[in-house]
This record gives C-alpha cells, structure tokens and sequence, in this order.
C-alpha cells in the first residue's frame, strides 16, 4: 500500500501534468465562486473532477499525517454541488481534504499608522515580535527571537528578506527598530539594533534544474548593544529556549509586527517543494523552498498578514511548556494560510540557539 506522501506526490504532479497546478493566476477572480460549473461545460453531461478542479485551480497541496489525509489548496471556492462531485478519497483509502487559499506570497507590508502597534517596549528595552528593516530601504518585518552563537555572541533572528535584503544586505548594514515604514512622529525614535551578519543562502530556479532543499528565508544580524533589546515576545512571554518540531493538528502561537498575538492551527505539510512569488526591496522573483508547514487561523482575525514575516512560532508540548516550533516567512493573498519553516533548521543552519531570560 502507497505512504500517504508518496500518493500525495503522485497527486501533485498529475495536477501539474493536466495544468490544474498553477502559481500564475489572472488578477480576475473568474467565474463566480456560486456558479455552477454546468454553465461551463455541456450541461448535458456531468463535469469530471478534472473539469471542476481546471476552473478553481490547484497552488498547494500538503498532507495531514495524523488524519491521514491529502490537503488539497485551491485558488477558488469549491460549491457544494461541485464538492459531490469531486473524489473524497484518494489512492489507498486516504482522505482528501479541499481547502481555498490564494497562492503564496512575499510582500511589503501596509504602513503602521496611528493606532497601529508594531513594537513593543518591556522595562525600557525593545522586544521581539516587533517591527524591524534594513536601514537602506524602507520595509518592516519582524524580529522573531534573539539567538547565541557558542562564543555566546547575541544576534537577532529573522527573514533573509527582512533584514538580509534577500541575500543582498552588506556586511555590517544597520538594522533598525522600528523598521522604516512603521517610523512616525511622535512614536518611538528609530534606532540601530544591530548590523547584518549572516543570510541562510537559498538558490533561484526550478527544483528540475537545481537543488533547492535546503533553501531557507532566515537571517541573523548581531545584536549592537545588549542591554537595549529584551527576550520578551512583547508582553505575552519569554522567547523559549527549547525548540521542537511541528506536528500537523498542534495549535500555535505567534507575536508579530502586523496582527500582533494570534492563535492557529498547523493544517498541513508540504509535498516537495512550494513556490513563493516574492516582491520586496532589492529583489522580485520566485524561490522554491522544502519542508513547509501551512497553519489556518484559529477565528475570525488571519493568523498573520504581510510584515510579520520573521515571527516565532511557538507551542504548548505534552508537559505544558513554550517550545519554538517554526519561523514564518509567507502568507496567501487572502491570508487564509501561513507557512512556516522548522525553527531546528534554522537555528541548526547557522550554529546559534534561542535566547531566553534576557532582559525580563
């Protein structure tokens, strides 16, 4: 009998095959997400599951180890009368979930206006889950953790295309808090926190003509002055020092520049390798990356929007502990999914470990 992977992966690349797998969509929405697909197609004769799935279009698809199911992510809404008519399950008795997501992307964030909290200061010291950027483009991201090299070095963790310009930052460029498009008069004066170190390097192009399994959205940057920053997610709680793995179904956490404190749930995890269109300072294209994890919001408000690109995610474990489980890079267009990267590759990338207790 197939592993629910190895049918998963069977099932993507039909999809890419027949042209249903697309990351290139027309602005317009298309037909009516209520419009029956009868209208489309002869109405004489019912439509195939290929019919349907070639109108909505397919930009994601994951699985679900602990329900054993194929997660299907399509740019439109898929009708009641649609959903009969579409497979419930796949090859091996799997079940198949259809989920609406926009595809992925990476892009620059609104500006923080009056009203609008995009950092934190705990005991006089600026805290993580708080607005950051590079002090030669105006952007903002987040400061997702602070981090120790084993020369016991502090630096600051977040996005390559937050502070690391995408692989294009110079050695020692200012890092500054909070990021320029969130600085406004009468708010908090703007000050280097650190300067650029290190990026995790990624490769551009197609996974059929280049490696692109360890590509990874991380950077770190060294700390300036210690005694300015804090391990505090705001005022929520202290950065972990353990980190765990994701488990899909686990309910998380994040503190971020945009939406602030929020609650999801992992949905899925990829199957191979997931596309991000990204448009940011220094840098547009795509970049394909391995091993990432969708969450779907827990209520009403989205899980993450765009500049809480470099938040920590974190969990509760079995024994009632804070572990850091991910860091988030990308959201869909409709903010309907977040993705994330295992925190353990990340911090594992760069020789460094999760600070906690520092400064609180």
């Amino acid at each position: 009998m197939p592993t629910l992977e190895e049918v998963a992966t069977k099932f993507k690349a039909w999809a890419a095959e027949t042209g249903i797998l697309t990351y290139d969509l027309p602005e317009e929405e298309g037909p009516d997400e209520a419009e029956s697909l009868g209208e489309l197609t002869d109405a004489s004769e019912p439509a195939t599951a290929q019919q349907i799935l070639n109108t909505k279009k397919i930009n994601f698809v994951g699985i679900n180890p602990e329900k054993q199911t194929l997660v299907v992510c399509t740019h439109r809404k898929i009708g009641k009368r649609e959903l009969e008519d579409l497979p419930s399950e796949a090859e091996g008795g799997y079940k198949i979930e259809y989920f609406k997501a926009a595809p992925p992307q990476v892009r620059l964030p609104a500006s923080g206006g009056p009203g609008v909290n995009t950092f934190a200061i705990h005991q006089g010291r600026y805290t993580c889950g708080s607005s950051i950027s590079v002090g030669n483009a105006v952007g903002a991201g987040t400061l997702g953790a602070l981090v120790q090299d084993g020369a016991g070095e502090l630096f600051g963790l977040t996005n390559n295309h937050v502070s690391g310009s995408c692989g294009y930052s110079d050695p020692h460029l200012p890092i500054v808090a909070p990021g320029l498009l969130d600085v406004r008069a009468g708010a908090h004066d703007p000050f280097t926190l650190g300067h650029h170190s290190r990026v995790a390097p990624w490769v551009s192009g197609s996974p059929d003509n280049v490696d692109v399994s360890e590509n990874l959205d991380a950077a770190i940057f060294k700390i300036k002055d210690a005694d300015l920053i804090s391990s505090m997610q705001r005022a929520s709680w202290d950065t972990p020092a353990t980190v765990a793995e994701p488990v899909v179904g686990a309910t998380v956490e994040k503190i971020g520049r945009t939406t602030g404190r929020t609650t999801g749930r992992i949905k899925m995890k990829s199957v191979g390798c997931e596309p991000i269109a990204m448009s940011v300072p220094h840098f547009q294209g795509r970049i394909f990356f391995a091993d990432v994890y969708g969450v779907e919001s827990i209520g009403s408000a989205p899980f993450a929007d765009r500049g809480d690109s470099g938040s920590l995610i974190t969990s509760i474990d079995a024994n009632g502990n804070r572990v850091g489980v991910g860091l988030l890079f990308a959201c869909s267009q409709d903010k309907a999914l977040t993705l994330f990267v295992p925190i353990s590759k990340v911090i594992a990338k760069f020789g460094v470990t999760l600070v906690n207790g520092h400064n609180i």
